[in-house]
């Protein structure tokens, strides 16, 4: 997970924080993306679930003028045999988790990075690289 995050910045340093400040950034996507995950989702329908969430959750904090192309950029990217219904229904849940996110955790302004999803004998475990909090302004 942390290769990923490297390569796709490498002329950012990144720095690990293994025991995190405030809540688990884990804790927050899982709690942002609860209204639609349901009982007996496959793996792969649970990945797509969080990826929504980190979309939306990364769109609530930038500015409205880089909003709508990060949106525009990962549904294009995600539907390209999809309906026009289809796209418009991943618009509007997209962004019903941008407001999820700013009405839940307005003061949360970590972009998530990455993440990771595994299921083994413990049971499911969700882990997530974000980038360190800035101070407050």
């Amino acid at each position: 997970m942390l290769d990923s995050v490297k390569a796709n910045n490498p002329d950012r340093p990144v720095t690990i924080v293994t025991t995190p400040q405030g809540e688990k950034m884990s804790d927050l996507l899982e709690t942002l993306v609860e209204p639609y995950q349901e009982p007996n989702l496959t793996d792969s329908a649970e990945r797509n679930l969080l990826m929504m969430g980190i979309i939306g959750w990364n769109a609530a904090l930038v500015d409205d003028a880089l909003r709508k192309p990060l949106i525009d950029d990962f549904i294009r990217t995600v539907t390209k045999s999809a309906t026009k219904a289809d796209v418009d229904d991943l618009r509007a849940m997209i962004n019903e988790l941008v407001e999820r996110k700013r009405k839940l955790f307005p003061a949360v302004n970590r972009f998530i990075m990455d993440f990771r999803l595994a299921h083994g004998p413990d049971g499911r475990h969700l882990s997530v690289i974000s980038t360190i909090p800035e101070p407050p302004k």
